[in-house]
């Protein structure tokens, strides 16, 4: 599985350009602490032309993601790539 891991190469202006890992923190929900960069692994399956083959799923999460205006419906607390 780590040998398939994808490398990220990100822009960093600030610390919602940093990966992190989530945590459910009392008083402040869930957050992405960004001194634990983490890399989530996960696996599945699809079926194609009648073959089972594994999917290799890997996630990062960023503090939030700034709104670039007031109808940026994509910015917000947390953000992800899958």
């Amino acid at each position: 599985i780590h040998r398939h891991a994808p490398q990220f190469v990100i822009e960093t202006n600030n610390d919602n350009d940093r990966i992190g890992a989530v945590e459910l923190r009392a008083g402040d929900g869930v957050v992405v602490d960004t001194s634990i960069p983490i890399l989530y692994v996960d696996t599945a399956h699809t079926r194609f032309e009648g073959q089972t083959y594994l999917q290799l799923v890997y996630t990062v999460w960023f503090p939030s993601r700034p709104k670039t205006g007031p109808l940026d419906t994509l910015g917000g607390h947390l953000d992800g790539i899958t």
